[in-house]
């Protein structure tokens, strides 16, 4: 064996261990590599369960509130024509009333004229008894008497007849009072359901508002520049400090009154939610477009 071939032969140990070193080293570097990726996939695939479970309340939210609108538009309905009938009802008693009182002053008026009737037979009863009894004194005519004396008996027929007349038109009368009472008292009666009617119909009519009011808000859309200054949005300071176009993230800062909220590998399309001072609703941020340079979204506010 000549001197090259065993310099081909010989292998420098330290030599060996550095490439040893290298291979693991690299192997290590994979892994780690393999490692990050499987983590970002995980974080991924968390982000995107947790906006579809987001999506799914907010959906199952607006249902119950469409649920609770129709629920008051059919109440609403329902006092409206309740109202309706009320209003028919009293018209009805009403006309009713009018009825009885002319059916009194008609009565009235008929016991007014039996009243005079009796005044003026009871006076010619009277008249009739002074003739008797002078023709009596002066020894008139029997057959004069007697006719005198069946003519006031006649009279005094006729005046019971009168008194029975007078007594059962009193009577009338009292029964038409009594029924007048009675509607008067329905009409009150209805008077006020009409009342509560009217106010139960206006307050449902008030909820139905308010919670139209509710579900109202204001859009304001934007578009932020990475690094390039503060935007002002209705109130709200914007700044977009960093944007990762590869991943779709970004990193926001708002500022609102003394408050100041950072938000770091935000996604795409989800929601920001936070409160400013004097509202009991809270503000949306919504970053619905991203590109290398500008991020482009909406501040979503509640109606005042």
């Amino acid at each position: 064996m000549n001197g090259s071939e065993q310099i081909k032969g010989f292998e420098d140990p330290l030599f060996s261990r550095v490439r040893k070193s290298s291979g693991i080293e690299g192997e290590a570097k994979a892994e780690s590599r393999a490692t990050k990726n499987i983590v970002g996939l995980i974080v991924l695939v968390a982000a995107l369960c947790a906006l579809a479970y987001y999506v799914f309340e907010a959906q199952q939210r607006i249902d119950q509130l469409n649920v609770s609108l129709i629920a008051s538009q059919s109440q609403l309905s329902s006092v409206t024509q309740d109202l309706g009938s009320s209003q028919e009802k009293i018209k009805t008693l009403e006309t009713g009333l009018s009825g009885s009182q002319s059916k009194l002053r008609v009565q009235a008026g008929q016991l007014n004229h039996y009243k005079g009737l009796y005044t003026e037979l009871k006076s010619e009863q009277t008249q009739q008894s002074h003739e008797l009894e002078s023709m009596s004194i002066e020894k008139a005519n029997q057959s004069e008497v007697d006719a005198l004396k069946e003519e006031t008996a006649h009279l005094k027929v006729e005046a019971t007849e009168v008194k029975q007349q007078v007594g059962q038109a009193h009577s009338e009368i009292g029964q038409v009072r009594e029924m007048s009472t009675r509607n008067r008292s329905d009409i009150e009666n209805n008077r006020e359901g009409l009342t509560q009617v009217s106010e139960k119909a206006s307050s449902t009519a008030g909820e139905l508002s308010a919670f139209k009011k509710s579900l109202e808000r204001e859009y304001y859309n934007f578009e932020l520049q990475e690094k390039t200054g503060i935007m002002k949005v209705f109130g709200v300071y914007l700044r977009m400090k960093d944007i990762d176009f590869r991943r779709q993230r970004y990193e926001l800062e708002i500022r609102v009154g003394r408050k100041r909220i950072k938000r770091k590998d935000q996604y795409l399309n989800e929601p920001i939610y936070f409160y400013v001072e004097g509202t009991q609703k809270p503000y949306e941020i919504v970053v619905t477009k991203l590109t290398k340079e500008f991020a482009v979204g909406y501040l979503s506010v509640p109606k005042s």
